[in-house]
Parts: C-alpha cells; structure tokens; sequence
C-alpha cells in the first residue's frame, strides 16, 4: 500500500479511526491521527494511546509500506449486535 493512500485516510476530516491489516493478517488499530508518524519507507505506530492528544503511549512498531495489505475504518461495516432480551 502506498504512503500517499494511508496519508489521505489520516489527514481526512473529520477523522475516522482505522484499522491497518498487515501481510500474515496481523491487525493494528490507528484510534486517533496523531499516533501515526509518517517516515521515507516505514511509519510508525504509537500503541497504547488512550485519548486524543495525549503524549503518553505504551509503545510503537515501525511498519514498511510494503507489508500493508490494505487499511479499513474501524469496525468495518459490522453493527454492533444486541443481546435478546
């Protein structure tokens, strides 16, 4: 996947959050714009950010563009499901 199509999906308004799917369906959730730095052939990714804004992360891993398959919004098109009362 291209720098430019992750790009436009972090830099659209209002931001949605999404969901990265690495090659060997390993999955990564983007919560908020700004735990994503953008880098030459990799970006990284701030994990373990609570709220927008915040500084305070628990991690990041570094991932190449060319091991992104594809990205997604968060929670594709499933609705939430509800118990039977």
């Amino acid at each position: 996947m291209s720098r430019e199509q992750i790009e436009a999906a972090v830099s659209r308004e209002p931001f949605v959050p999404f969901r990265i799917h690495l090659i060997g369906r390993r999955r990564l959730d983007v919560p908020f714009k700004h735990v994503i730095v953008f880098r030459k052939s990799s970006l990284m990714l701030f994990k373990g950010v609570k709220k927008e804004g915040s500084r305070v992360a628990t991690g990041y891993e570094e991932l190449p563009y060319d091991q992104i398959e594809r990205i997604e919004p968060k929670g594709g098109n499933q609705q939430r499901r509800r118990k039977a009362s």
